[in-house]
Order: structure tokens, then sequence, then C-alpha cells
């Protein structure tokens, strides 16, 4: 079975306020869950409804170090229609009532969360064979 991991900054129905939240919210449903095993992996933003994150499970924390700083990632998961999704958390770079703001913080914002999906993957009992990151920062 092939394995594919999508990374994105939004998805819906979880946080979207475009197309590419729309994307990745259709997008795992037109895949063969028979053939291909598809995971997404999101931030897990502040502004992430609560009925949402009431569903979500904590996995773990990873010790992370991005440059100067020393912070830790929380990893959740949920299922939903067939796919399972993952969150990164970090409520100093993913805190406020919008997931975009200040393009200087954004930047250090979506590094942070690249290496937070690499790191993530040495604690998966997941090795993708594609990671697709959609529309990239």
């Amino acid at each position: 079975m092939r394995k594919i991991l999508f990374a994105a900054a939004e998805c819906g129905p979880f946080i979207k306020t475009g197309g590419l939240g729309s994307v990745l919210a259709s997008l795992p449903g037109q895949i063969d869950h028979e053939k291909v095993d598809v995971r997404v992996v999101i931030p897990y933003y502040e502004c992430i409804e609560p009925e949402w994150k009431k569903q979500m499970r904590k996995e773990f924390s990873i010790p992370m170090h991005l440059g100067w700083r020393e912070q830790t990632a929380d990893v959740y998961s949920l299922a939903y229609q067939g796919t399972t999704y993952y969150f990164i958390g970090n409520s100093y770079y993913f805190c406020g009532d919008y997931p975009y703001g200040d393009i200087g913080a954004d930047v250090e914002k979506f590094t942070y969360f690249c290496k937070g999906v690499l790191e993530m993957l040495s604690y998966l009992d997941f090795e993708p064979d594609l990671i697709h990151c959609h529309d990239w920062q």
C-alpha cells in the first residue's frame, strides 16, 4: 500500500481561508483508501473551532529547536471521513484569530511547521512514500 502525507497551512473543515483549505477538504476523499493510506498534517491553530479540538487526541510532544528558539510541538490526531489528520501545535507560533498575519512572523511560523512535520514522522508508525506540500509558504 502506498502512503502519502499531505502537508498544508490549512484544511477544511478545520481551518479554511480560501482555495487551499477547500482543496485539502476534498482531496483525501477522492483517493482510493484501499490502495493508498493518505494522511494530512496542518498547524494546530488556536482559532480552530472548539468542537473540532474536543475530538482531537494528543499523541505526543516533541522538543523542537529552531534557530535560537527552543519550543515544544504538541502533535494531535483526529480520524475524519476515513482519513487521519495530524495537527502540530505550539501556542507561540499558532496563536491568534487568523492563521496568517505578519509576513515576517509567518516565515518563522511556517519554517517551524515544516521542521515539525519532519520531526513528527520519527514518532509515528507511518512512513510516507511521498510528502506533498500544498501551496507552500
